[in-house]
């Protein structure tokens, strides 16, 4: 009797931790520092895979409630969001470690099943593996006598493992920028040499690089560590880094049996470490060119050739067999590397592209350079004589458009800068063939445009008539 007049006992409350200000990030925040980076078109191609990791950063995750280290506070959510990148890698690839041993297991079992039933049964119990629900199981029990058969449960299995490698390739991708980030603006404070080690890259990257499912994901483990590798001041990379991550980049570079991309990546990421074996390495991919894809290494060494040249003269040898590689596309990347040579080296060979070469994108892309070669007031001479001899000999309609068009852009460039009076000689000196063309040039196509450019150089040449253009454009 007594026991039925005592009070119930009160019922404890599940204790939930109160949210800490300093881990608490607007969705908007999340999702900006997600998609850094990112161009406008594919961070909308990639929404549904920003939305899907944003998500799961506010989820519950181990360590969403851990407090950052000292060194972290003030960049808290690039420390969150890395540590989170890292789990999230970790996970997808338990995920896919997971779903190779089902699919192994089910082979395993297909394979020894007797009666069509119990294949049929081995194959149902896959699907659901595969995340089939109770109405799919349903239609694929039904489909047994029409189309449902081994061969579409290996197209489901590769279909799931190309879905978890996509993310694992994005994640991968992602996890470098905020890395970056992270190493920007915590590395001036806090000694890059002592950051690189706590934000333990490496031993999650490295396995990567060898990843035998889609090749993308071995591309992404390497740009995600050239991107931070980047980050950290050249005269302090080669303490923190392992020896081990450097060999495997100063192989890729050299390695022509490596993927095309990761050696492309592998050659830019040499200034960076050691521009002694950047020249070693730009000596053997362009002294030594390959076949197929390897036009796109050649290029990429081109560009640093232009770049570096001035720090490195001995290479100005290697500009020869630049003009004569066999790919109009590794020629038209030498044309864009002219700017950054100095012009003793630049100009000898831009007068071979734009002259000589047999290419008409080649000889295009000589052309689309006169603005920034003409920053070197020197130049100016050489140009002229230059463009007025392409006149002369052009024969292709395409090349001629864009001589044309880059005529009166040079004219109005020169004006812009103050240099009337180079301007002038500009005008005098290629007017004449301009209006050649305009008489006799072979197509209709490219006497309009010799027409057109010769009014612009006409009307652009005079002070009073460039007011008045000037008013009408207002």
């Amino acid at each position: 009797m007594n026991a039925l007049s005592q009070p119930p006992a009160k019922k404890w409350k599940k204790w939930v931790e109160p949210p800490r200000l300093r881990l608490t990030f607007e969705r908007v925040e999340i999702r900006a520092r997600l998609r850094d980076g990112l161009a406008p078109v594919l961070a909308q191609a990639y929404r549904p895979l920003l939305n899907e990791l944003t998500g799961a950063f506010l989820g519950d995750w181990p360590g969403a409630r851990d407090d950052p280290p000292e060194w972290a506070t003030p960049f808290v959510l690039l420390y969150r969001l890395l540590i989170f990148l890292r789990y999230e890698l970790d996970r997808r690839q338990d995920l896919i470690r997971r779903l190779r041993l089902d699919y192994a297991d089910y082979n395993r079992r297909y394979l020894g099943a007797v009666t069509p039933e119990e294949r049929q049964h081995h194959m149902l119990a896959f699907a659901k593996i595969l995340g089939a629900s109770r109405r799919r199981s349903a239609g694929d029990r039904a489909a047994f006598r029409r189309w449902l058969g081994h061969d579409t449960l290996v197209e489901r299995y590769q279909r799931r493992h190309a879905t978890h490698d996509r993310r694992l390739a994005f994640a991968l991708e992602r996890l470098g920028v905020i890395g970056a980030r992270l190493l920007e603006k915590a590395g001036p404070s806090h000694g890059h040499g002592l950051l690189w080690p706590r934000l333990e890259l490496e031993p999650l990257l490295l396995p990567l690089l060898a990843y035998d499912g889609d090749a993308r994901v071995r591309v992404a483990a390497f740009r995600a560590l050239a991107r931070t590798l980047r980050a950290l001041p050249a005269d302090q990379l080669e303490h923190p880094v392992s020896e081990g991550a450097l060999r495997y980049i100063y192989g890729s570079a050299l390695d022509q049996r490596q993927m095309t991309w990761i050696q492309v990546e592998a050659l830019a990421l040499l200034p960076h470490l050691d521009l002694a074996s950047l020249a070693t390495a730009l000596k053997v991919r362009l002294g030594q060119p390959g076949a197929g894809d390897d036009l796109f290494v050649r290029r990429r060494a081109v560009l640093l050739l232009g770049e570096y040249l001035e720090r490195l003269p001995e290479l100005t040898a290697l500009l020869s067999a630049a003009l004569h590689d066999s790919s109009p596309y590794v020629r038209q990347g030498l044309a864009e590397a002219l700017p950054a040579m100095p012009a003793a080296a630049a100009l000898p060979v831009w007068r071979e592209l734009l002259l000589s070469d047999p290419a008409p994108p080649v000889r295009a892309a000589a052309l689309l350079q006169i603005p920034s070669l003409l920053a070197e007031p020197a130049s100016f001479g050489f140009l002229l004589e230059g463009v007025a001899a392409a006149l002369d000999r052009e024969r292709d309609a395409w090349a001629a458009r864009v001589a044309l068009q880059t005529i009166w852009q040079v004219q109005r460039r020169l004006l812009a800068d103050g240099r009337e009076a180079e301007a002038d000689r500009w005008t005098i000196g290629l007017l004449p063939a301009v209006s050649h063309w305009h008489g006799h040039a072979a197509d209709a196509a490219t006497r309009r445009w010799a027409a057109q450019a010769r009014e612009r150089l006409w009307a652009w040449a005079d002070p009073r008539r460039r007011r008045w253009l000037e008013a009408l454009a207002e």
